[in-house]
């Protein structure tokens, strides 16, 4: 932090490449505190690939704007959770338009559209996002827990005629949502947020 409040990189650097090695070691894995000053840290000192991966995690994980106790940039933290959204409302777009379908035509068949419909309304009400229908900011959602809710959902059971059991089930039909979500996902780049920084590290 006093690096980066007194802009002295230059003149620490001899000093911060034992201590940045132990760092890229011990980069954490996990979404929180850790997480977040890792990220700070990895913008201070110019670590691409740290700064990529924990805003990979930042991304993926977090529920909300992220508010930090230390100086990092409001720019990334407003430009995680702008991802965030945008990816969020691409899966809930696709998870509502799931909805309508299933209650205005026979997506597969008779039976088997208004099982897939009774257990998509059963999990958007549980959550409280049937009616209203969730929109943006999506405060209390991230990209890995819709994913989570979305395998989470029960795959109902049911034989046709000649004793075929029916396989449809709401993932197969949320997939292409899914892929399109992922496919769209930021990757960013550390150089997006050093513009008037003229120390770079490799």
């Amino acid at each position: 932090m006093i690096v980066n409040y007194y802009d002295c990189l230059e003149s620490v650097e001899p000093y911060t490449d034992i201590w940045l090695e132990g760092l890229r070691s011990e980069v954490p894995t996990v979404y929180g505190r850790d997480c977040i000053l890792c990220l700070f840290m990895s913008w201070v000192f110019s670590e691409p690939t740290t700064f990529q991966n924990m805003t990979e995690l930042a991304l993926r994980h977090s529920q909300k704007l992220i508010q930090a106790d230390f100086p990092i940039s409001a720019d990334i933290l407003e430009e995680i959770d702008i991802a965030r959204q945008s990816a969020l409302a691409e899966i809930f777009s696709g998870i509502y338009e799931l909805l309508d379908r299933l209650q205005e035509e026979q997506e597969c068949s008779f039976e088997c559209s208004p099982m897939l419909l009774g257990v998509l309304t059963k999990e958007l009400r549980n959550r409280g996002i049937l009616y209203p229908r969730d929109t943006p900011p999506f405060d209390g959602f991230s990209i890995e827990g819709i994913k989570e809710m979305i395998e989470g959902l029960k795959r109902p059971g049911w034989y046709g005629t000649r004793n075929h059991r029916h396989s449809c089930c709401l993932q197969d039909k949320l997939f292409i949502y899914e892929a399109q979500m992922e496919s769209d996902l930021r990757i960013f780049d550390l150089q997006d947020f050093q513009p008037t920084k003229n120390h770079k590290r490799v």
